[in-house]
Order: structure tokens, then C-alpha cells, then sequence
């Protein structure tokens, strides 16, 4: 079987079929959809299947979703109306009070904010140190249930020990997390092939050409590992990140999607990402 390229993903991967035969995707922008019968709508709010509110599903998301996972090579993918919401939702939904995560020093100032300031008040506790494999068995314990680092931290550009990292969290039972913001979607870097069990980026870096779209994504590969996490043990896709973003009205508007999509669905969207790394080498 050939290898689908990264560019023809990007091209093809999310589109749903389209009753009219339409090649774009539609923007889907209702609050709310329609049920044949009182027993199809208690159906699908019984089993999350098929759309029922737009803060819970969305075909303009959904398909945003599809595409971002088969570009990161991911089991599956949330969006979120900004980064930090992304980052705040995959945490909390591994993590609860008493436990401990472990996080690179230099990461994204908003992010440290979003560790220090909120999670603190949650009763979780960060420990800063270096995104080395000994630096961070050093401070692990019983209580640790994350480790959070950068593809390249913001600012300085640092780039983590993902080889020995994910050797640790793997051998300890820890959920491994990756800001891959600067990964660019999986055009320059690919966590969840180096190890990583879950994603997380800004959407806002690159969903759009001219910086006009806030957004943010978490992504997850399949893995043993979430048998030890309760909210990834539930039988239908609804995972505990999906809830928060359904009950926290973290979700963001259809319009947002569908404006993020279109940068995916070109191969200039590589190029521009290739531009940037090669200027780096200038």
C-alpha cells in the first residue's frame, strides 16, 4: 500500500460527503439541529452520536478535527477556541488535585501562567526543570500523572530529550504532553511518532496566512497508557477533554473552523512552513 503524502492529506483528509457534491466544505452556522422524532433526539444526546448543539458538535469542526489528526498522525483531535484553552483542557483532563506534573522551564510565558496562577488554585503542582531525561526523573513521584515540554519552547527555541522522555513516561505510566505549536501541525515535527501520547497546539500560529483566526487542537494517539486515566476508559468518543470543551464552552464557533480549514487544503500551506525553517538556516 503507498504512503499518502503529508501534502495530499493536507488536500483531502475531513472533507464529508456533501448531499450537493459541493468540493469545499460548507460552514455549518447553526446553534442547533433538527431531530426526525423526540426518540432520534434522545438518541443521539444519549450517545453523543450524530449533532445535536453546536458547543457539542459541529460538521464545519468535526471535519477541522479529521484533518488536524490525519496531519499528526493522531487516534483522533478536539478544537478549541484558542491554544490555552487547548492546554487547559488537556491537562485537567489527566490530572486533579494532589497531582503533580512535571513541565520544561522556558516554555510559552502564558502557559507557565496558565501552571502557576490556575492550577495551583486546582491543587496541582508544577515542577520546573530542564527537558532532559534526568532532569525530570529527578523530580518524579508517585503523585505525577503528566510531563509537559515544547517541540521548541517559546522563546528560546530549545528542543526537548523526546527519545529519553517518552522512555521515561512510557516506563512509569505518565501521560507525556507536547505543545507542537512550532511543529506547525505536523508539517515540521510529529510528537506523537516520537513518543508523545498527546498534542497540543495553537491553531492561531498557523491556521490562517495572515494571522486572522484563533484556535487551538488536542490530539492523542491510542495507547495501554489511558487505562490508567478513568476519563479515557468511556466506550463512546466523548473523551473527558471533549466534556470540558462541552460544558466550558470552550468550544469555538463554526466560522472559526471553517476559516482554519482552508490553510490546510493547500500545498502552500507546506511550502510557507518549508519557507520559514529554510529562512532559519539564512
Amino acid at each position: 500500500m503507498s504512503v499518502v503524502r503529508y501534502d495530499t492529506r493536507a488536500v483531502l483528509s475531513g472533507l464529508p460527503d456533501d448531499p450537493y457534491g459541493a468540493v469545499g466544505l460548507p460552514i455549518y452556522a447553526t446553534a442547533a439541529f433538527a431531530f426526525s422524532s423526540l426518540e432520534e433526539g434522545a438518541r443521539r444526546f444519549a450517545t453523543g452520536e450524530g449533532y445535536t448543539y453546536s458547543r457539542a458538535q459541529n460538521p464545519t469542526n468535526r471535519a477541522l478535527e479529521e484533518r488536524l489528526a490525519a496531519l499528526e498522525g493522531a487516534a483522533d483531535a478536539a478544537v478549541f477556541a484558542s491554544g490555552q484553552a487547548a492546554t487547559l483542557s488537556a491537562v485537567i483532563a489527566l490530572v486533579q488535585a494532589g497531582d503533580e506534573i512535571v513541565a520544561a522551564t522556558g516554555l510559552f510565558g502564558q502557559t507557565t501562567g496558565l501552571f502557576n496562577h490556575v492550577l495551583g488554585l486546582m491543587g496541582i503542582n508544577v515542577h520546573y526543570v530542564p527537558a532532559e531525561r534526568d532532569a525530570v526523573a529527578e523530580v518524579l513521584s508517585d503523585r505525577t500523572r503528566a510531563i509537559f515540554v515544547e517541540t521548541l519552547s517559546n522563546p528560546d527555541l530549545s528542543i526537548p530529550d523526546f527519545e529519553g522522555i517518552a522512555a521515561l513516561a512510557e516506563a512509569h505510566g505518565i501521560a507525556f504532553i507536547v505543545d507542537n505549536t512550532f511543529g506547525a501541525v505536523g508539517a515540521l515535527a510529529r510528537p506523537l511518532t516520537l513518543g508523545a501520547h498527546v498534542v497540543v497546539e495553537s491553531l492561531t500560529k498557523w491556521a490562517s496566512g495572515h494571522g486572522s483566526v484563533l484556535g487551538g487542537a488536542v490530539l492523542a494517539r491510542r495507547t495501554d497508557l489511558w487505562q490508567r486515566y478513568a476519563p479515557y476508559t468511556t466506550q463512546n468518543r466523548q473523551w473527558a477533554l471533549e466534556t470540558l470543551a462541552i460544558h466550558g464552552g470552550l468550544t469555538p464557533d463554526p466560522v472559526t473552523g471553517a476559516r482554519a480549514l482552508p490553510i490546510y487544503n493547500t500545498t502552500s500551506y507546506v511550502f510557507r512552513d518549508t519557507e520559514h525553517a529554510a529562512n532559519c538556516l539564512r
